[in-house]
């Protein structure tokens, strides 16, 4: 019996409930022991989930002896890291610092994390649709939670919005370059 096949078969299907993401969730899903080329012949598990939409996603493990909520659980936390991984190079330029040293690209490393972390807590209680602009991407879901990018913006923005007030005396400059530096703020952050 092929993948699909098996797939499709409404038979072996059954309901797990597992933490994802902060949350209990129940998937659907449907699991076998397989042996693999690519494990030399060794056992792998392969879970297959049935999202509601009718996608399903296939998990391996190659620790046979886990339980599917395991699986499960362990793949939400591990594509939290790789989406924490995603946004150092994306948003911070993780990778892309060109240092010759060892301890320089080190040094660089951890001050990647350590601005992407600060970031993270200091908008951490903040609510999402103040987070969020969506006013130049009017298409954006305005269910979608925050992306770091987002944090960071927000925070660009408290900072040089801090800046031209202490730089400026409010009171007697004229509302017309309020209102431009207003919109320049915008463009820059």
């Amino acid at each position: 019996m092929d993948l699909v096949s098996l797939v499709e078969s409404e038979d072996g299907w059954e309901f797990v409930e597992c933490r994802q993401y902060g949350r209990d969730v129940t998937k659907r899903v449907k699991w076998f022991i397989v042996t693999s080329k690519l494990m030399r012949g060794k056992p792998i598990k392969v879970v297959l989930i049935k999202e509601d939409d009718g996608v399903w996603v296939p998990l391996v493990s190659t620790d046979i002896s886990l339980e599917v909520r395991e699986i499960l659980e362990s793949y939400a936390v591990r594509f939290g890291i790789e989406e924490m991984f995603k946004d150092l190079k994306e948003v911070w330029g993780w990778g892309k610092q060109e240092l010759r040293l060892l301890e320089s690209n080190e040094a660089a490393t951890a001050m990647n994390m350590l601005l992407y972390s600060m970031t993270e807590l200091a908008t951490w209680n903040n609510d999402s649709a103040e987070l969020v602009v969506r006013r130049q991407t009017p298409w954006d879901d305005p269910l979608r939670r925050p992306s770091h990018e987002d944090r960071r913006r927000f925070l660009r923005r408290g900072i040089l919005d801090k800046e031209f007030h202490d730089a400026l005396d409010l009171v007697s400059t004229p509302q017309k370059i309020i209102t431009l530096l207003k919109k320049l703020l915008q463009l820059a952050a």
